[in-house]
């Protein structure tokens, strides 16, 4: 059965999609600076429908859940050290393909997530 799309579940989904990698509080105090008063439990079901029908995923970031929308391109994360901030990183920015690995040894992989750790860019400048 198809679920009829809400303006507070349009309103969620397109947020996550302008911002990327947001946590339910950074999601909520954003839509309030917006003028947008989404009751938090209604933000909690909004978020766990948005999951269940694939549009959005969980990722971890330093022990807290953020989302992001699945429609993207599948991609690694790289977390930076200092800032916190989450950067998408290409697949193909590395040489790591689980899949093809993983079936020459039998297994059989349903999904899988990578988290490098490091300093971006904008930190490792201010180092120098």
């Amino acid at each position: 059965m198809k679920r009829r799309t809400t303006e507070n579940r349009k309103v969620i989904y397109q947020t996550i999609d302008q911002l990327g990698h947001i946590s339910l509080m950074d999601l909520n105090e954003y839509l309030l600076k917006k003028g947008i008063r989404i009751p938090t439990a209604s933000l909690y079901r909004n978020i766990k429908v948005l999951e269940d029908d694939g549009l959005i995923r969980e990722v971890e970031k330093s022990g807290t859940c953020v989302y992001e929308i699945v429609a993207r391109p599948h991609h690694y994360h790289f977390e930076c050290d200092i800032c916190g901030e989450i950067i998408d990183v290409p697949i193909e920015a590395l040489d790591v393909e689980p899949n093809e690995k993983f079936n020459k040894m039998h297994f059989q992989i349903s999904s899988y997530d990578v988290l490098i750790h490091g300093i971006c860019p904008q930190c490792g400048k201010k180092i120098k």
